[in-house]
C-alpha cells in the first residue's frame, strides 16, 4: 500500500512497467500457458469426491432384469417408425399405459431463422411423448427426468425400450418419493426445448408449443439417453451445456460410481481413463481430455439434451452408448442397472445439489480442476491485455495530435490574414479601403 499511495514511488513504477512491458508480456503468456498445461498432473488436480451426504453411499440393490423386454420394445418401436417414417405417437402412448404410467403429449413447432436447404423445411413440427410415475409415499412436490431424444436422423430405438422396461420396473416399486418424467421427444433439441418452456410457463425462443396438460413436482435432476447403437461398448457422459454450463460435479461422480460398481466402461469425451498418474502417459492423456472440454465449452452450444435443462437450474447428464472399444460389450441389463441405480441415489435427495462444484475442468472422470486452481492461468492471460492497455497513449493525446489534421490547417506563406479561422485561404485587402 505504500508503493501505491507514495506519488514518487508510483511513478517510478509505472515507469518500470511501461520501459519493461513487452517482456512483461511475453513472461505472463508464457506462465499462463504453462500453467494450463500443468493443470493435468497431479500436484494440481484432485481424486473426485462425493460432497452430498445422501448419495455418498451406492449400498442399493440394483433389481433390473429385463433386457429381453427393452430389446422386444426397441424392435417394436423401429417397426413402427419405419412404417410411419415419423415418431410413432400413438404406439408411445399405448406401451406407456401399459406399464401403469399417466401419458401425455404436446405438439410444437418452430420456424427455421435459416431454412433447411436439403430438406425444403420451413417450420419443423413435431410431438413430444411423456409419461408420469407418481410418488405413492409424497406429496407430488418434486420429480426426476428420464428423456430420450429422437431425432429425424437416428431412431434412439435401443434408449426407448431401455425407458420403457425401466418404466415397467419402476412401477412395481414402492419407495419412489419423487414423481418420475419419462420423456420421448421429437427434432432432438427443438422438442426438449419446447416440452421445457411450456412446463417452466415461460418462451424464450419463440417457439409454438401446446401447453402441458400434465406436470409433476419441481424437477431435481435429469438425464438423457442415447443408445444408437445395438452393441455397447462404453457409456460416454457429456457434461457441457449452453453457454459452457456445468452440472454439478456430485451428479457426475454418481455416475461415475455406479459404472465402477456395475463393472461399466465408462469414458468422457469419448477417451478412457489414464490407469497410471504417476508416468508421464497419464497426465499426457488427461490433457488431452482437458483441452477437449475447453473446446467443447468455448463453441457455446450444448453438447445434448442436458445442456438445455441446465438453463432452468436442473442438474443434467447426457450418457451416449458408443461401440469403440471392440474389447468390451455391455447389454442393455447393465445400462439399466446404472440409471436404476442413479436414480435411486437421487431418490434420496432432500434438497438441490449445491454443496459440490459448479466450475470445473475434468482431465478424467476421477479427478478434477477446482475454479481456485484454473483461475490463475486464465489471471496471467488477462494480463496481458491490462500491460498492453497500460502502454498505450492516452486517448486524449490522440485526440489532441489529430486536431490539425482534421481541421486541415494550411500554412500562410504570405503571413497575412491574421485571426482568420485555419483552414481557410487569406484575401488581400484593396489599398483604397485601408
Amino acid at each position: 500500500m505504500g508503493l501505491l499511495s507514495d506519488p514518487v514511488r508510483r511513478r517510478a513504477l509505472v515507469r518500470l512497467v511501461l520501459r519493461l512491458n513487452a517482456p512483461l508480456c511475453v513472461l505472463s503468456y508464457v506462465a499462463g500457458i504453462a500453467w494450463f498445461l500443468a493443470l493435468a498432473f497431479p500436484p494440481l488436480t484432485q481424486r473426485t469426491y462425493m460432497s452430498e451426504n445422501a448419495m455418498g453411499s451406492t449400498m442399493v440393490e440394483e433389481q433390473f432384469a429385463s433386457g429381453d423386454r427393452a430389446r422386444g420394445f426397441a424392435r417394436d418401436f423401429a417397426a413402427h417408425r419405419r412404417k410411419l417414417g415419423a415418431l410413432p405417437v400413438a404406439w408411445l402412448e399405448r406401451m406407456m399405459r401399459s406399464v401403469g404410467l399417466e401419458v401425455y403429449t404436446q405438439s410444437f413447432s418452430r420456424k427455421l431463422p435459416f431454412p433447411d436447404e436439403i430438406h425444403e423445411r420451413y417450420v419443423v413440427s413435431g410431438t413430444n411423448v411423456y409419461g408420469i410415475l407418481r410418488a405413492p409415499r409424497a406429496a407430488n412436490t418434486e420429480s426426476l427426468v428420464l428423456t430420450v431424444p429422437c431425432g429425424p436422423d437416428s431412431t434412439n430405438s435401443q434408449a426407448v425400450g431401455l425407458l420403457l422396461a425401466l418404466a415397467a420396473h419402476f412401477r412395481g416399486q414402492i419407495y419412489w418419493a419423487k414423481d418420475i418424467i419419462f420423456l420421448v421427444t421429437e427434432h432432438d433439441l427443438l422438442g426438449t426445448e419446447a416440452w421445457l418452456e411450456a412446463y417452466h410457463d415461460v418462451n424464450v425462443t419463440g417457439m409454438q408449443s401446446s401447453p402441458l396438460q400434465g406436470r409433476a413436482g419441481a424437477i431435481q435432476a435429469a438425464v438423457a439417453l442415447e443408445l444408437n447403437s445395438d452393441v455397447i461398448t462404453s457409456l460416454d457422459v457429456a457434461v457441457e451445456g449452453l453457454n459452457g454450463q456445468l452440472p454439478n460435479l456430485d451428479l457426475l461422480n454418481l455416475f461415475q460410481t455406479f459404472c465402477q460398481k456395475g463393472g461399466l466402461l465408462c469414458t468422457l469425451q469419448g477417451k478412457l481413463q489414464p490407469q497410471d498418474w504417476t508416468s508421464i502417459d497419464g497426465p499426457l492423456q488427461g490433457l488431452q481430455t482437458l483441452l477437449l472440454m475447453v473446446l467443447q465449452q468455448a463453441s457455446g452450444r450444448p453438447h445434448g439434451p442436458h445442456g438445455l435443462f441446465l438453463r432452468y437450474r436442473v442438474e443434467a447428464l447426457t450418457l451416449r452408448g458408443i461401440n469403440s472399444f471392440r474389447q468390451y460389450k455391455y447389454d442393455l441389463v447393465a445400462v439399466g442397472k446404472t440409471l436404476e441405480g442413479m436414480f435411486r441415489k437421487l431418490n434420496h435427495l432432500l434438497e438441490r445439489l449445491h454443496q459440490s462444484f459448479f466450475f470445473y475442468l475434468l482431465p478424467a472422470l476421477s479427478r478434477f480442476v477446482s475454479i481456485g486452481l484454473y483461475m490463475p492461468a486464465a489471471g496471467f492471460l488477462l494480463l496481458v491485455l491490462g500491460l498492453k492497455i497500460s502502454s498505450a497513449p492516452p486517448l486524449s493525446t490522440c485526440a489532441q495530435s489529430q486536431v490539425p489534421s482534421r481541421l486541415g490547417r494550411a500554412p500562410n506563406p504570405q503571413g497575412e490574414g491574421v485571426g482568420v479561422s485555419p483552414g481557410f485561404p487569406t484575401r488581400q485587402i484593396p489599398s483604397h479601403l485601408v
